[in-house]
């Protein structure tokens, strides 16, 4: 028996959209209609989803959109990360993975995908449930690229740090909850979180190695700070802000390293959950392994042959995916 992870949410939300649905597969024998992001991109309208399978191969760089298209946002739908090595199936080239993600499309919609980096372009993206190294908004290399972007939600991600492109490239009246921050590639003194303001930061857990160093927070101004659980260090606060910090909790032995399991987490974080601290908390917490919500087909049996002029009857067991 194998468990399929084919993403039945993304059907609900074509359904309610009168959107379509295209199926992007770049694994060899694939009966899929697109081999590439490029191919399903330049026949999608906005609203439409990309579903894409898991697959041993990176779907590389990709641009959502352009300077001169920025109003075609789409639903990028994978079906999770890391989901051998949590345990939540035993199918290889499982997870969908991309390099680069430019988002200029407004409102576009990312799930349940590892990445390299995302670079917002354009307002009220949504990042949720993927896995990847840093977020990050406007690009001075780019001709075009905004310097504040706003609106952004970034929710149950595992994530290193998220940061402006430098110094005055500011995200704001974003929500930021629920999410893993597990490490900081910029080196000592760093941080997770920089330049945003005006922004929600709620029920995220900031952990690291043994040897990590690192403040919180730098650049930020005018955000909510509550039911976070972190390593040390604490809140750094820039300047004279009006930061709301309360309810938070430092010095627990959240350790872990760039690895960073689901299940190990977890373990980590029990107490710092029950407590009402942490990814895990809240009234939305963090999903292991990133799986979208929505029906999920989850077993499938079928003979491998039949009798001329008989029917192929084929079993399918769902399992709807808090």
């Amino acid at each position: 028996m194998k468990k399929v992870f084919l993403m039945g949410l993304a059907c609900c939300m074509a359904a309610m959209a009168q959107a379509k649905i295209l199926r992007v597969s770049n694994v060899e024998g694939s009966t899929a209609p697109y081999k590439t992001f490029a191919e399903a991109y330049a026949v999608a309208e906005a609203g439409d989803t990309l579903l894409f399978d898991g697959s041993d191969k990176s779907y590389g760089n990709i641009s959502i959109g352009n300077k001169d298209t920025k109003e075609k946002p789409i639903v990028l739908l994978g079906s999770g990360y890391d989901l051998v090595t949590n345990g939540i199936t035993d199918l290889n080239n499982s997870d969908v993975v991309f390099g680069n993600i430019s988002v200029w499309g407004n409102g576009t919609i990312i799930k349940g995908v590892t990445f390299s980096y995302i670079t917002l372009l354009n307002n009220n993206v949504v990042i949720n449930r993927c896995k990847g190294k840093n977020i990050t908004w406007g690009d001075g290399y780019i001709e075009g690229h905004p310097r504040t972007v706003t609106g952004a939600i970034i929710h149950q991600n595992s994530l290193e740090d998220i940061s402006g492109y430098s110094t005055g490239f500011t995200l704001t009246n974003a929500q930021i909850t629920n999410n893993i921050f597990w490490m900081d590639h910029y080196g000592t003194p760093s941080y997770h979180i920089r330049d945003i303001a005006h922004s929600v930061i709620h029920y995220n857990t900031f952990g690291g190695p043994d040897t990590y160093d690192a403040y919180i927070f730098n650049y930020v101004s005018s955000f909510s700070i509550k039911n976070n659980s972190a390593v040390d260090k604490g809140f750094y606060k820039d300047g004279e802000n009006q930061n709301e910090v309360a309810d938070n909790v430092f010095g627990i032995a959240n350790r872990f390293g760039d690895v960073c399991l689901d299940t190990a987490v977890m373990e980590v974080e029990k107490e710092n959950t029950d407590n009402g601290y942490g990814a895990f908390a809240g009234t939305d917490p963090y999903v292991i392994s990133g799986v979208p919500a929505g029906p999920v087909i989850e077993d499938i049996e079928m003979p491998v042959s039949v009798e001329k002029g008989k029917k192929l009857e084929v079993t399918v067991k769902v399992k709807i995916q808090k």
